[in-house]
C-alpha cells in the first residue's frame, strides 16, 4: 500500500494517500477503494458488486489485527499486499507443487521498534515489503541504525541467514 511521499504520484485519485486520510481511513473509505481498484467490472464483470462485497466481508471478519490501529488502514494494506504479494507467490506454490517440485516458503514479519520509529510508521504493524534484507545485506545508507548487538535483533538475522544458508546447503 502506497502513503504519500515524493516517490509517487500524489494526484492520482485513490492511492498514495497520505498519513492524515491513512490515519482516519473509514469504512467507507475502504469500500470506495475496493470498488474502485479492485471489484471492478473489467475483472468481474456483471458480478463486480458480488465480488466486492465478498472481498469486504472477507477482509472485515479477519481477527488478527492490532486494535490500538486504524482496522480499515490495515485491512487495507492487507488487501494490497495479499494481491501484490501474498496470491502470486502462494500460486506459484501451488502450481510448482504440482508440478511436483519440493516447495520452501516462509513469512516474514519480525519488525523491530527502531524501524517503525525511523520510518514513521507508527500507523501500520509489521515488517513492510524487503525488511528481511537487512539481514543479510545490512541496511541500506540513509536506514535505520540497526543495533545487531541488541539480542533480540541477533537472534532474528542468525535466524534469517541459517534459513538460507541450509537451503543453499540442501535444497
Amino acid at each position: 500500500m502506497m502513503l504519500k511521499s515524493p516517490y509517487f504520484d500524489s494526484t492520482a485519485k485513490y492511492l498514495p494517500i497520505s498519513i492524515k486520510e491513512a490515519k482516519n481511513l473509514s469504512r467507507d473509505d475502504f469500500v470506495r477503494i475496493v470498488n474502485a481498484l479492485v471489484a471492478t467490472e473489467k475483472a468481474y464483470d456483471q458480478n463486480a458488486n458480488k465480488a466486492a462485497e465478498k472481498i469486504i466481508e472477507f477482509y472485515e471478519t479477519q481477527k488478527f489485527y492490532n486494535s490500538e490501529k486504524n482496522f480499515y488502514l490495515q485491512i487495507l494494506a492487507q488487501l494490497f499486499s495479499d494481491l501484490t504479494f501474498n496470491i502470486p507467490v502462494m500460486r506459484e506454490a501451488l502450481y510448482k507443487a504440482a508440478a511436483g517440485h519440493e516447495i520452501y516458503f516462509f513469512v516474514y514479519d519480525f519488525s523491530p521498534e527502531i524501524i517503525k520509529t525511523f520510518n514513521k510508521m507508527e500507523i501500520f504493524d509489521g515488517a513492510g515489503h524487503g525488511f528481511d534484507f537487512a539481514n543479510i545485506f545490512g541496511v541500506p545508507k540513509g536506514g535505520p541504525p540497526l543495533d545487531w548487538s541488541d539480542p533480540e535483533i541477533a537472534k532474528v538475522q542468525k535466524f534469517y541467514i541459517d534459513l538460507f544458508v541450509n537451503f543453499a546447503k540442501t535444497g
